[in-house]
């Protein structure tokens, strides 16, 4: 996915189309100020300036019982963790977890 990097700060709002799972997705990257912006004024964006912003947790099942391994599943789990990491979230990772200990 090409856009701007979560580390950089924007001089300007963007606007890209990005390609998720075969769809066009309009993404807006905002610049930090704006953001603050429509945070203060717009019920639709919440704003969390604490750090850490709280805790992120993934669930990587690559191996399941009746279904076949997830081979890219781990790919996705560190593109994951490194996204929530960045911006600024206590990041937990369990892998292959049951149902049983998911609904525990």
């Amino acid at each position: 996915m090409e856009g701007a990097s979560i580390s950089e700060p924007l001089e300007e709002s963007t606007t890209k189309d990005v390609k998720l799972n075969d769809e066009t997705k309009e993404i807006t990257y905002l610049t930090e100020e704006t953001f603050q912006n429509k945070a203060n004024g717009d019920e639709d964006i919440y704003g969390n300036a604490s750090f850490p912003k709280g805790r992120a947790i993934i669930i990587n099942n690559v191996e399941f019982k009746t279904l076949p391994t997830r081979y890219g599943s781990n790919v996705d789990c560190k593109t994951l963790e490194k996204l929530f990491s960045d911006l600024g979230y206590d990041v937990m990772v369990y892998k292959d977890l049951t149902k049983q200990i998911i609904f525990h």
